[in-house]
């Protein structure tokens, strides 16, 4: 994996997992990662896959989810967060769409990922290192 800014990365990986429903699937990078949703044709475990990915993280989706499937795998690491940001790009709107503007990216070290304006989806960028345990479910 390498960082391109914010939560994006260029990412070279292999498909460890397809699951069965086509409801998700897994890649090796490092570490594990997960995409909800049906993985795009001809994805298979032992395949290989390259490109830009927005990495995240998202508890929720994995917990209510991916989790529950008996060939789930551990995707819960322990991590030591040494700095959080809060994206502080200006927002642009267009009729009814408001979105960030790229050209003018720009970032802010906070304490907490607590929302704070509520007005518009608050993006954090997190800044850690990965501990030395076994991931878990």
């Amino acid at each position: 994996m390498r960082h391109i800014e914010g939560s994006e990365y260029l990412v070279t990986a292999k498909v460890t997992r397809v699951l069965e429903d086509d409801s998700g699937w897994v890649i090796d990078a490092g570490i594990l990662m997960y995409r909800y949703g049906k993985p795009p044709e001809g994805i298979e475990p032992g395949c290989w896959v390259s490109g830009k990915f927005y990495v995240s993280i998202d508890a929720f989706d994995y917990f209510e989810r991916l989790s529950r499937y008996h060939a789930a795998p551990p995707l819960i690491y322990d991590w030591d967060v040494t700095k959080i940001e809060l994206e502080t790009t200006p927002i642009i709107e267009k009729g009814r769409m408001r979105t960030r503007d790229r050209s003018r990216r720009a970032w802010r070290e906070v304490d907490d990922t607590k929302a704070r304006s509520g007005a518009f989806a608050e993006e954090f960028l997190l800044h850690c290192t990965r501990l030395e345990s076994t991931p878990r479910r």
